[in-house]
């Protein structure tokens, strides 16, 4: 016992007289990681997305910077068009045939896919988000939230996973507003 009171009066010493030093350390780690979760690349403008050809659709993949989902999710169009890594705050594009597609999801070792019918001609906007499930007090977990799965509120999806939702093109267009662009889906 009497170790730990001086293990602990050591390190409270120490930090008393490097407050400054520790401050510093502490702004530069939370500058860095908050600079290093959100994508890289061109901000967003209409030339930055694909041409469509005749007989193609095009799909815009878009995920706002949004609190939880740490993961950096992989994207696959129909299981040959790779996507880039999409951090928070990122978009990619690809025209694809039209007709029915499947987009698939993959995050640690969760996967989600969507079916989406496009039509020739029409730009489709997918915005992806993670299912973070819900934050509940769990017994003995004092003031720490654990996430827990609850099936009645958030149906068959998986906490961990990322889901699709279409939006329509002036919404979409008004979220793509500072998002990065971290390049085109390909073969």
């Amino acid at each position: 016992m009497l170790f730990f009171k001086h293990l602990f009066t050591t390190i409270d010493s120490i930090i008393q007289r490097n407050k400054w030093k520790i401050k510093r350390l502490t702004i530069l780690t939370v500058f860095i990681f908050l600079t290093s979760c959100t994508a890289n690349g061109p901000s967003y403008e209409a030339s930055l997305l694909p041409k469509i050809e005749k007989g193609e659709a095009a799909i815009v993949i878009y995920r706002p910077l949004t609190m939880g989902g740490g993961s950096n999710p992989s994207f696959a169009i129909n299981e040959d068009k790779k996507c880039p890594t999409l951090a928070p705050d990122g978009f990619t594009s690809a025209s694809v045939k039209s007709g029915k597609i499947n987009l698939s999801s993959k995050a640690f070792l969760e996967s989600t896919s969507y079916n989406l019918e496009t039509k020739a001609g029409k730009t489709y906007y997918l915005k992806v988000t993670p299912n973070m499930g819900r934050v509940s007090s769990q017994a003995g977990a004092g003031l720490v939230g654990l996430f827990t799965y609850n099936a009645a509120t958030h149906g068959k999806e998986n906490v961990g996973t990322f889901k699709f939702d279409v939006i329509d093109e002036e919404a979409a267009k008004k979220e793509l507003v500072g998002l990065k662009y971290v390049g085109e889906c390909k073969k």
